[in-house]
């Protein structure tokens, strides 16, 4: 097997199985490009928790998720692991993944100051949400990322989510939208809820908003009320359309996104 990474805390372990062993030398192929943003272990010595910012992203698919969360589970008795990983399109949700695996959430305050810092309370009080869901409120349906691959380029995320709760059956698919700042400084969660995957696409496609008349208070039920509005705090109705996203692959000297700062 490859050298163990220390961050995980394997030596003396060996996998459990061919599958663990698998995937977890498959994660160290690229270790060295995860930017760690938390790392928790138990006080047990069982469970290992990471989350990381994974800048090979920018060269994988065009759209890929860059929000990185490990979990390594050791077996003390038979001084064997398991390894769980996943890659999410918006940090919360990363998060999330770790808090419904174990993780509590005062470990997951992120370990540097470095970064992009939330731009206003709606978007700190939408992560919030999606970071403690322990009841699978929401199902990620679909998500594309555009990193900011020059200077000039704004990145943006955006997340389709099944909204499982019975008061959304109205309009049960969310989509939660990151718009990244340019010179990297602050990014901005914009929201709205839609009747269907359909719909969520076509607003994606055309930004066809109509005036916007909600504050950040009510955006969550004005949303509701109307399934094509997407709103948030000190944003232009008409949101300018998603930028074609270039073939990351190929594209030279890439900015790639610092960080994230604490909350």
């Amino acid at each position: 097997m490859n050298p163990r990474d220390n961050r995980h805390r394997l030596d003396g372990f060996s996998p459990a199985t061919d599958r663990a062993e698998e995937d977890f030398d498959a994660a160290l192929l690229s270790s060295d490009m995860h930017q760690p943003l938390a790392v928790h272990h138990t006080a047990d010595g069982r469970h290992t928790y990471l989350l990381a910012y994974d800048r090979a992203a920018i060269w994988d698919v065009p759209g890929s998720p860059a929000f990185l969360s490990q979990h390594v589970t050791r077996d003390l008795t038979a001084r064997t692991f398991t390894f769980d990983q996943r890659h999410h399109p918006l940090l919360p949700l990363a998060q999330n993944w770790l808090h419904r695996n174990g993780c509590p959430l005062e470990a997951l305050v992120l370990s540097t100051a470095d970064g992009p810092v939330p731009a206003d309370d709606h978007t700190r009080g939408t992560e919030n949400r999606l970071r403690t869901d322990l009841h699978g409120r929401y199902t990620l349906v679909d998500h594309h990322t555009v990193e900011p691959v020059f200077p000039d380029h704004d990145g943006e995320t955006w997340a389709l989510l099944h909204d499982n709760q019975a008061g959304s059956a109205v309009s049960p698919y969310l989509l939660v939208v990151e718009d990244l700042a340019a010179d990297l400084s602050t990014y901005r969660f914009r929201e709205g809820d839609f009747a269907d995957v359909d719909s969520a696409r076509h607003w994606l496609a055309t930004r066809d908003l109509p005036p916007a008349d909600t504050t950040a208070a009510d955006a969550r039920a004005a949303a509701a009320r109307s399934h094509t509005t997407l709103t948030s705090p000190g944003l232009p109705a008409q949101a300018p359309p998603i930028p074609h996203a270039p073939d990351h692959r190929a594209a030279p000297n890439p900015v790639t996104r610092p960080r994230r700062s604490g909350r």
